[in-house]
């Protein structure tokens, strides 16, 4: 399945909110950004243009609630060792519904009227008027690569390798490329995370939406939207995977890391 003509895919990496990567691709051309103001000021341009958006953010968009008690905190199908209730699960659940919320508002002002959103990818992809929106959830997680392959040694002192604070936005912008990309190579196939059977989904989303004013015809309380699941990219291959969106990274990549 190919994205439809006039849609153009984005997804955003959510972390501080001047760290905000992003990423942008219309067919194959491929873009990277950063900040929630300049992502909002992108889609407001491209709605502009009469182009509908596919946005997704990489934080959970839904939660499970579960029947039994002693399940309320287990994981979503398919997450893995990165459930979202625990580790950074929780802080990116609530960053990313602040900077979607954000993301949203400034859209609608700088295109003067609300967009219709979706979770359910046919009938956005079949709908014929309106400004549309479709929300998806960013999944990117597990680096298959440790960064001692990449510096070619061990750090003393059982440290081990960070990415600088300066530098993280270099590898932010590229998880949201990698998003971008495993969402339209994979188009059509069933979402890589699903609600527990035992359990009912709250659509994040929705909560969004109606906080808003925004008509929640097209989007559902219970209904959790897709999930597209990828591995973060191995390190040495950030630097071509930035390149192939426009922007070159300005250090070597040795140079991004530090001991801690």
């Amino acid at each position: 399945m190919q994205v439809p003509d006039k849609v153009v895919v984005y997804a955003a990496d959510v972390g501080k909110p001047k760290n905000l990567g992003w990423a942008r691709r219309e067919a194959d051309k491929r873009s990277v950004g950063q900040g929630p103001q300049a992502l909002a000021q992108a889609m407001a341009s491209d709605a502009k243009a009469g182009l509908s958006i596919a946005i997704g953010f990489e934080s959970p968009l839904f939660l499970p609630v579960a029947k039994n008690p002693e399940k309320l905190l287990n994981s979503r199908c398919g997450e893995g060792r990165r459930p979202w209730s625990a580790g950074a699960g929780p802080t990116a659940t609530s960053s990313g519904v602040v900077a979607m919320i954000w993301v949203f508002r400034k859209f609608a002002e700088l295109l003067e009227r609300q967009p219709i959103v979706y979770t359910e990818w046919n009938s956005f992809a079949q709908a014929e008027t309106g400004h549309r929106l479709f929300v998806w959830e960013a999944f990117v997680s597990g680096r298959q690569q440790d960064a001692i392959d990449v510096l070619g040694e061990r750090p003393t002192g059982g440290r081990k390798w960070v990415v600088k604070k300066e530098h993280h936005l270099f590898f932010d912008k590229a998880d949201a490329l990698t998003a971008v990309n495993a969402f339209v190579d994979r188009l059509g196939q069933a979402t890589d995370v699903k609600t527990p059977p035992d359990a009912t989904a709250v659509s994040l989303v929705y909560t969004v939406i109606a906080w808003l004013c925004w008509s929640t015809e097209q989007v559902q309380l219970d209904s959790a939207p897709l999930v597209r699941k990828e591995n973060k990219p191995n390190w040495d291959a950030v630097p071509q995977l930035l390149e192939s969106a426009g922007e070159k990274m300005t250090i070597a990549l040795k140079e991004c890391f530090t001991p801690k």
